[in-house]
């Protein structure tokens, strides 16, 4: 008895006047069997197995002289034999030496395939073991990024090497657009695309797709055409605190491509579970990059605009100035100590150390320059140290 088909399926067959090999299944006509009766004839019985067996007459093929029921509360199967070559009769004993054997030979065959499930079933369960393993290592890396660029590519490479993913990228609203910040298995041109109408489904739950295909319908053709073939399509928002009554787009999402092998349920799930931890890290990181702008100077601004502005003094009043330049390598987690340098209108970015002055000064820095724009200033800078 098979219980996926719910049938009984010919396991054996052999015919001592015939090589041929016969495939067909039985169909119960009930589902439990209260009778003591385990050994019927094929022809005398027949109103009773035509009780037992939908399709009674496939017995025919089998040749079949007398049926051995082999039952535990319902029939798990059967022994069928023909007529003896010898024309001798069977006896009882014959029948029970039969079914016998036949049980035996059933629980063998169910043991195998107990055995054979539980080490599938064990399988799958470490498999799962160490995609949670994985996936917890992952989120723990998350929450100590410090950057969205940091966080993209490490998710992007644990999706790579953790669990198989052949093809994939993680886009981020930018503008208009979507920009592609973290990417594996294909080299995108451009690194931004916008959204069309098929992407409005996709705003609140993720779209999964088990087949390949389908991308000129979310990407424009250059992109669909840098990715080249898919076997999947998975399109997973990254929303964060969406409490707007009018359906907005996400931070985000994560695009899944291709995979190993055909895509399975749990990694759609897996995908999905990426998507909502990384949501909240990389809303705070977005707000921090704000908060940022507005109330931390940027010395690199600020010294590109103070130049600028000197620039235009030195052609309208003539009032020479120097640029002293000096290397200063900051210390992770530690502020460089500026503060023999308070006196001078100083900046300091990129552990470059950069001093306005009006006249010639005596600290020691690794040069001056005299410059006549923004542009001749910014290549000097950059091959002082080349």
């Amino acid at each position: 008895y098979d219980e996926i088909k719910d049938k009984i399926v010919l396991r054996g067959y052999r015919d001592v006047f015939s090589s041929d090999k016969l495939q067909m299944d039985f169909l119960l006509a009930q589902g439990s069997y209260n009778d003591y009766k385990l050994v019927f004839h094929y022809r005398q019985d027949k109103e009773q197995l035509q009780r037992i067996f939908l399709n009674y007459d496939d017995f025919q093929c089998l040749d079949a002289e007398y049926i051995i029921l082999i039952v535990k509360e319902k029939v798990l199967g059967f022994v069928t034999i023909s007529k003896p070559v010898n024309d001798r009769t069977y006896d009882q004993a014959l029948f029970e030496l039969i079914e016998s054997l036949a049980a035996s030979t059933y629980i063998s065959f169910k043991n195998a395939i107990f055995f054979h499930e539980i080490n599938r079933q064990k399988e799958v369960i470490q498999q799962k073991l160490r995609t949670m393993t994985n996936l917890n290592t992952l989120i723990r890396n998350i929450n100590s990024c410090t950057s969205i660029e940091e966080l993209c590519d490490i998710s992007i490479k644990t999706l790579h090497y953790s669990f198989g993913v052949k093809k994939a990228f993680i886009a981020l609203s930018e503008k208009e657009e979507y920009a592609i910040k973290a990417f594996v298995g294909f080299e995108p041109r451009k690194h931004s695309f916008g959204l069309g109408d098929s992407w409005q489904d996709t705003y609140e739950d993720a779209y999964v797709s088990y087949l390949g295909g389908e991308l000129h319908k979310y990407f424009p053709k250059s992109l669909a055409d840098d990715i080249g073939s898919n076997n999947c399509l998975v399109i997973n928002p990254m929303i964060y605190n969406h409490t707007d009554l009018e359906e907005a787009a996400p931070l985000g999402y994560i695009v899944v491509l291709h995979t190993a092998q055909n895509l399975k349920e749990e990694e759609a799930l897996l995908i999905e579970t990426l998507s909502n931890s990384i949501a909240p890290t990389i809303s705070h990181l977005l707000n921090v990059s704000q908060v940022k702008k507005e109330f931390v100077p940027n010395q690199r601004e600020l010294f590109l605009k103070s130049l600028s502005s000197k620039l235009a003094n030195r052609h309208k009043y003539f009032m020479e100035f120097y640029i002293y330049y000096k290397k200063l390598i900051q210390i992770p987690f530690e502020n460089p100590d500026l503060s023999m340098y308070n006196q001078y209108e100083c900046y300091y970015f990129d552990n470059l150390l950069l001093v306005f002055s009006y006249a010639m000064l005596q600290e020691e820095f690794d040069g001056a320059l005299e410059v006549a724009s923004v542009e001749e200033a910014i290549h000097k800078l950059k091959t002082a140290y080349i």
